[in-house]
C-alpha cells in the first residue's frame, strides 16, 4: 500500500486541477483512474475564471457578453448580459482547458479502476492496489457517493458542434414549453445542447443541425448535502446540483475544490449549489407552466444580485480574489 498526502480520483479537467492546486500547497498528491472525459462544450463563468487565472495563469476561451433568451417563435424573451455588470463569460472546449492544465501538472497518474472509497482515505483498485490518503481524498468521479436525494429533475439532451452560428457574441438559449436549446459560439462554429423538440433550433439555424449524430446525455439534477465521508470529498460535476452539459458543474466544483485546499468549510458550496439548483428547476418548471412565471424568473436572475449568483460572485470573498 502506498501512501501520500492526498489521492485524487479521476482523470478530467477538475482532477487535473485539483492535482495541480494540491502540488503548490506543498502536498504529495497522485491521481488515480481510468477512462477519458467525452468533448464538450463549457460556459466559463466569473468565479472558474479568477480561480483558474489565479491558479494557472490566463486562461483563452471565446469571450460572449451575454445570454439572449428567445421563445419557440424566436422572439425575444430577455437579453441578460453579463459584461453589463462587470462579468465575463468564455466559452471552451472541454479539450481545450484540459490540455491547458495538462501543460501546467506533473502529479503522478496511476491509470486503473478505482472500486472502493473509505472514509480513513483508504482507495482500493481493481488490481489489488491500494492507496492511503493521509490528508485527504478528492473523487472528482461519480460512482462513490450517494448523497440524499430530495428532488429528481431529469433530462436528455443532444449535444454536439456545427460549422456555422448566426450570433457569435452570445450564447443563444431557446426556453419554451416543451424545447430547449443552447447555442454557444466559438467564433465561426457553435456547440448546441437541445432537449425536446429541435423544430425552433432548426429554424434559427436555417436547416437541421444534424441531431442524428449527436451525443445524448441522460442527465439529473437533485438538491442534497453528501460532499464530505470521513477523509473523502466529493466534488465531481455528476455530484452537482445543476447540469453539467455546458460546464456549470464543473464552475462550481472549481471552487469547492478551491475551498477545500484553502481548509474552508464547505456550507457555502452547499448553499450555493442549492441556489443554483432552484434556479435551475425553477427556470425549468415555468418554461412550460406560464408565461408570467417564466417572465417573473428572468426578472428575479437579470439584475445585479442574479448575475452575480449565476456568475458564482456573490460570495466571492476578497482573499480569494487577491
Amino acid at each position: 500500500m502506498k501512501e501520500t498526502d492526498v489521492v485524487i480520483v479521476g482523470r478530467g479537467a477538475l482532477a487535473i486541477f485539483a492535482s495541480i492546486v494540491a502540488r503548490r500547497r506543498g502536498l504529495d498528491a497522485v491521481r488515480v483512474g481510468t477512462g477519458l472525459p467525452f468533448e464538450r462544450f463549457l460556459l466559463l463563468h466569473e468565479n472558474a475564471l479568477r480561480i483558474l487565472e489565479r491558479t494557472c495563469g490566463e486562461v483563452v476561451g471565446h469571450p460572449l457578453k451575454g445570454i439572449r433568451v428567445l421563445d419557440r417563435g424566436l422572439d425575444l424573451l430577455r437579453d441578460m448580459s453579463f459584461s453589463r455588470y462587470g462579468l465575463r463569460l468564455h466559452a471552451m472546449r472541454y479539450s481545450a482547458l484540459l490540455s491547458f492544465l495538462r501543460e501546467r501538472d506533473d502529479t503522478p497518474e496511476v491509470e486503473g479502476r478505482v472500486v472502493v472509497l473509505e472514509g480513513d482515505g483508504l482507495v482500493r483498485m481493481e488490481d489489488g492496489g491500494a492507496f492511503r490518503a493521509r490528508r485527504m481524498v478528492v473523487n472528482t468521479a461519480a460512482g462513490f457517493a450517494a448523497p440524499r436525494l430530495r428532488f429528481r429533475h431529469r433530462k436528455v439532451f443532444r449535444t454536439g458542434f456545427v460549422d456555422h452560428c448566426p450570433d457569435p457574441d452570445r450564447v443563444v438559449q431557446i426556453n419554451d414549453a416543451g424545447t430547449y436549446a443552447a447555442i454557444v459560439p466559438f467564433g465561426r462554429g457553435a456547440a448546441i445542447a437541445c432537449s425536446g423538440d429541435p423544430a425552433p433550433l432548426v429554424r434559427f439555424l436555417g436547416g437541421d443541425p444534424g441531431l442524428s449524430d449527436f451525443r445524448e446525455l441522460h442527465l439529473e439534477t437533485w438538491c442534497g448535502t453528501g460532499m464530505r465521508q470521513g477523509r473523502i470529498f466529493h466534488v465531481g460535476e455528476a455530484m452537482r446540483r445543476v447540469h453539467p452539459h455546458t460546464g456549470q458543474g464543473l464552475n462550481r466544483a472549481l471552487d469547492t475544490v478551491d475551498a477545500i485546499f484553502a481548509g474552508d468549510e464547505l456550507f457555502r458550496e452547499r448553499v450555493y449549489d442549492c441556489l443554483m439548483w432552484a434556479g435551475g428547476v425553477m427556470l425549468d418548471l415555468s418554461w412550460g407552466t406560464s408565461p408570467l412565471l417564466r417572465d417573473l424568473s428572468y426578472a428575479v436572475l437579470d439584475n445585479a444580485p442574479g448575475m452575480k449568483l449565476l456568475s458564482g460572485t456573490m460570495w466571492w470573498r476578497r482573499s480569494r480574489a487577491s
